[in-house]
């Protein structure tokens, strides 16, 4: 089950949100301020966030942008709800770093598909993070290996028909083909 976090100061929108993306099998956590959002998107770790972008008392563009400077969690997709339905609003929220725009008053249905494309998106970037620090490990253990090779490594690339086509010799620091 795919979850969201709903960022909104206005309590009857955040409830009307949060009971769509239930009704469509999302586990919805809602946040209503800044310090409320930021504490539950660390307990909940949400596959996708929807900010509204007029929070009261902190605009919602500072929120987007220190979600998507953090390394943490700049992965996460966050798809921007606003009022506001100006070409420059919406360009402005894009190029800082949001999945998408969404604009007030919504239709349910085009709310619904553009959260689920954002949840794709989130869905692609954990795999993405998970293969890196798979890739990440593999090459600690290469060096590792490398290093404590007593006295080389020899490497050889195979093609399918087992004809040796590369061969190395790696004598520490001398290294030569053969």
């Amino acid at each position: 089950m795919a979850s969201l976090l709903v960022i909104d100061d206005d309590p009857d929108l955040r409830d009307l949100v949060a009971a769509i993306g239930l009704s469509a099998g999302w586990a919805v956590t809602t946040a209503g301020t800044v310090p409320e959002a930021l504490a539950a998107f660390d307990a909940a770790d949400p596959d996708v966030v929807l900010l509204d972008l007029g929070l009261a008392g902190q605009d919602g563009r500072s929120v987007l942008e220190r979600l998507k400077a953090a390394p943490a969690t700049e992965w996460v997709p966050v798809v921007v709800l606003s009022g506001a339905s100006d070409r420059a609003t919406e360009l402005e929220v894009l190029r800082a770093g949001a999945q998408d725009m969404v604009t007030k008053p919504f239709d349910i249905d085009r709310l619904l598909a553009r959260l689920d494309a954002a949840r794709r998106v989130a869905v692609a970037n954990r795999a993405a993070r998970a293969a890196l620090a798979e890739l990440a490990g593999s090459e600690a253990r290469f060096r590792r290996v490398i290093a404590e090779a007593p006295v080389g490594v020899a490497e050889l690339d195979v093609d399918v028909e087992g004809r040796t086509v590369e061969q190395s010799l790696d004598l520490g620091a001398h290294r030569r083909a053969v």
